[in-house]
């Protein structure tokens, strides 16, 4: 909230001072950062362009701007060549990028969406540009976006009406990505009494007041109304509950990792049942909507109904599957939800190893990085140095057991086996890794929690098992056993 009062109590001329000051608080422009400004022309690009070209100097950072003609209005012409003027005289590097939105039209999608993504396309390939002519890692140059306090309320209000999630209605960020927002805190009436103060014109786009546009009825219909009849600062307040939904959606975003963790073990294509539904509500339907939009490979088209279906089938007893959107066939089998592209069936074969050669074993230092631990169901990593030498490979023993938890927390093999639906007639053929009566791992399914890698692991013990598929019927039922893992 500290960014909302201090823009209430800024007086006039001090509007570099707050930005400088914003710009520290979000460390939106570090030493040493490229910026590219995204110039239309307007007073809020305009105003983000005299600043940035002031505090460039005085905060030691690389300054260019960009201008993308639309080619939409009669006076776009006439805003290229304000801004040529004026990167001109301010001695600023200044690219210009043509877009035929008419053309893009014609693929769908409105006007307005279209030129965004046509915008931000060409900003990233300027970008690019810049990163390979200096030689600079990919990401090195930020684009300076003049989103103002009201943008911010529109946003909000404009998602809220829309239907949409408390990530939306953080609204937009101070910084996204490349994307850097500084004057996100700053009312448009500020951004103009500071050019008049400097004597700066700007150009009007005559689009503004066309109220067929959704966001410019928003902001010339709804918002005088909100003012005048129910709070003079209610544009302040939506943004500053932006500002808290954010800060919400920070802490929910970590509590998913965490339950992800522990629900997907293997990856987001494979949700564990029992763990997922000792998830609070709001969690169990994140994890649910986070793995239907990766199977789905977009976000768009995901709706509240989905994740409401997806939870229903998650609690349900039975199987059942469900088709959803971006061609997504999701399947309920044995405690576990899959997330599958559809006719693509279930994700890998079942895997019984009748042999020591179905394994390919291999031991190497670990590196200590723990993202590099693979996830796939069939091959493994296990601290070598817990384990001491070499797995036998054999199969199940009265007395062998599973470690489940890192607590030593174990069960029989016998009864895992049994509890997990493993078919009978394939339980005492199974060839698995042993170190003693400690089964490793079950090839498909679970490992033992007593050999995981963890942060002072020196050496990994690397199993690959080659699954092979079939069919086993046990009383005319296709009883295939297939399970995740833990690793």
């Amino acid at each position: 909230m500290a960014a909302f009062f201090l823009m209430s109590s800024m007086s006039s001329g001090s509007m570099k001072l707050f930005v400088r000051a914003y710009i520290a608080q979000e460390d939106l422009i570090p030493p040493g950062t490229r910026v590219l400004a995204a110039l239309s022309g307007g007073a809020d690009s305009v105003c983000l362009f005299v600043l940035l070209r002031e505090l460039s100097r005085e905060l030691s950072f690389s300054l260019r701007a960009v201008h993308v003609h639309h080619g939409l209005r009669d006076s776009a012409d006439r805003d290229l060549a304000y801004c040529e003027k004026l990167c001109a005289e301010s001695g600023i590097p200044l690219t210009v990028c043509r877009v035929d939105v008419r053309a893009a039209l014609s693929c769908g999608g409105g006007t307005e969406e279209t030129a965004r993504k046509l915008r931000y396309d060409a900003f990233e390939k300027v970008c690019r540009a810049w990163e390979q002519e200096e030689d600079l890692p990919e990401g090195s140059v930020r684009i300076a976006a003049a989103h103002h306090l009201e943008d911010q309320a529109e946003t909000v209000l404009f998602r809220l009406c829309r239907g949409s999630s408390v990530r939306g209605l953080a609204g937009m960020r101070s910084r996204a990505g490349r994307i850097i927002r500084p004057l996100l805190s700053v009312t448009r009436t500020q951004i103009e009494e500071e050019l008049r103060a400097r004597s700066i014109a700007w150009c009007e786009d005559e689009t503004n007041g066309d109220s067929d546009f959704a966001r410019n009825a928003l902001r010339l219909q709804v918002f005088p109304v909100l003012k005048e009849k129910v709070n003079a600062a209610s544009a302040q307040h939506m943004a500053a509950f932006a500002e808290e939904a954010a800060f919400l959606e920070d802490y929910l975003r970590q509590e998913t990792d965490r339950a992800m963790e522990r629900c997907c073990p293997d990856g987001p294509e494979q949700v564990r049942l029992n763990e997922l539904m000792e998830c609070a509500p709001i969690l169990r339907r994140r994890v649910l909507y986070r793995c239907l939009a990766g199977a789905a490979g977009r976000e768009k088209d995901l709706e509240e109904a989905h994740v409401v279906s997806l939870e229903k089938l998650a609690g349900s007893s039975g199987t059942g599957s469900l088709s959803m959107p971006g061609q997504v066939l999701v399947q309920k089998r044995y405690g576990v939800l899959y997330f599958l592209k559809e006719g693509a069936g279930m994700p890998a074969p079942d895997c019984f190893p009748e042999s020591a050669s179905a394994y390919r074993v291999s031991v190497f230092p670990f590196s200590g990085q723990m993202d590099s631990i693979p996830r796939g169901m069939y091959t493994k990593w296990f601290d070598y140095d817990k384990i001491g030498t070499l797995p036998e490979f054999r199969t199940r023993r009265e007395g062998d057991r599973i470690v489940l938890e890192t607590d030593g927390t174990a069960k029989s093999l016998a009864r895992f086996m049994l509890d997990e639906k493993i078919p009978a007639q394939l339980r005492g053929r199974m060839v698995l890794p042993f170190r003693g009566q400690d089964v490793l791992w079950i090839p498909g399914g679970r490992i033992s929690a007593a050999f995981r890698i963890g942060q002072d692991t020196k050496r990994v013990l690397e199993l690959t098992c080659v699954p092979e598929q079939r069919k086993i019927s046990e009383g005319g039922t296709d009883s295939s056993w297939q399970k995740q893992s833990d690793n």
